[in-house]
């Protein structure tokens, strides 16, 4: 048994925290309450793009910051990519970091999302 409270740990026949004077749970009721609260996090929109290199680009950053993160219409972007972008959302106690990570990306309906000069000429090799 453990206290909800405090975290200690005692044996079964405990049934009250001797230093909170509130009853015990079992450790697995606590597990059940973190996953639940996890569960209860809500996802917000951080970007969109009909760009299929945008997308992939994004989830390549999203997923080297190690963040949660859900794709919305991702199989339907082929379908009408016009009328229903793709959108990244992100859990929303990661909402200032996943902006951050995704700040310099230039996105773009069609083509490559970068920012090439166009008067450069390429170097001859």
């Amino acid at each position: 048994m453990i206290c909800p409270q405090c975290k200690v740990e005692y044996r079964d026949e405990i049934t009250q925290c001797a230093d909170c004077q509130i009853p015990l749970v079992d450790p697995s009721a606590l597990e059940n309450d973190a996953d639940a609260a996890e569960n209860e996090l809500e996802y917000v929109p951080v970007i969109s793009t009909s760009n299929f290199g945008d997308i992939a680009l994004i989830k390549s950053l999203l997923d080297a910051e190690g963040m949660t993160y859900f794709v919305e219409g991702e199989n339907f972007n082929t379908v009408s990519p016009w009328i229903q972008p793709v959108r990244f959302l992100v859990r929303e106690d990661s909402f200032e970091k996943a902006r951050e990570v995704l700040s310099n990306l230039d996105v773009h309906a069609i083509g490559p999302s970068t920012n090439v000069d166009d008067e450069e000429e390429p170097q001859a090799g």
